[in-house]
């Protein structure tokens, strides 16, 4: 194993916990996506900039580990101390990524291609949006498109809610209803 992170005030952690805030993870286009769930789809995806894991996770789940290696993504062995600053969980399962967030438009998520989508009008509830985005993922949507007044996709209780099928489908946030429902008409949906 590499040098582990145990100092919680290192540059790359204090890098990686200002995306518990909205604010930056919308400046940086990333997220957190905590647990061996999230962070195995994340990996999967190839959108996994960084990992925070300990070694017991590594050993426990060397196919997250080894997906992000094999890309080339950076791989951090981290104390409990650090997981749980950059966790906003009770029980912070060992293992947390650093993700690229998708940055999807309207127009190319909602095409004349699209025959299920998931369109989230003014969902606040992080846990209510993380079911409807597994549903329309088990469903075989397309897409997933969340208002103006939604919730942030990538608050980290929503990630966790999706248990992984947010890195299966394109999301689009921040999208006036009117004009999503008018594309989605025209289409014909």
């Amino acid at each position: 194993m590499a040098d582990i992170v145990s100092n919680v005030r290192a540059s790359s952690v204090v890098r990686a916990r200002r995306l518990l805030q909205g604010k930056f993870r919308r400046e940086d286009s990333a997220f957190l996506a905590e647990g061996p769930q999230a962070a195995r789809e994340a990996a999967a995806s190839g959108d996994v900039t960084e990992l925070f894991i300990t070694e017991e996770c590594a050993e426990r789940y060397p196919e997250i580990v080894d997906s992000v290696h094999s890309y080339g993504g950076t791989i951090s062995y981290a104390t409990e101390d650090v997981i749980e600053s950059l966790s906003d969980s009770v029980s912070p399962q060992g293992v947390v990524a650093v993700v690229r967030a998708s940055n999807h438009a309207l127009e190319t998520a909602l095409t004349d291609e699209s025959q299920l989508v998931a369109l989230l009008a003014n969902v606040r509830d992080p846990g209510n949006a993380g079911a409807v985005i597994r549903a329309a993922d088990a469903a075989g949507a397309t897409a997933v498109i969340a208002s103006t007044n939604s919730v942030d996709l990538h608050n980290s209780k929503v990630v966790r809610a999706t248990a992984g099928s947010l890195f299966h489908l394109p999301c689009v946030e921040e999208v006036d209803i009117v004009d999503a429902i008018k594309r989605a008409q025209s289409l014909g949906l």
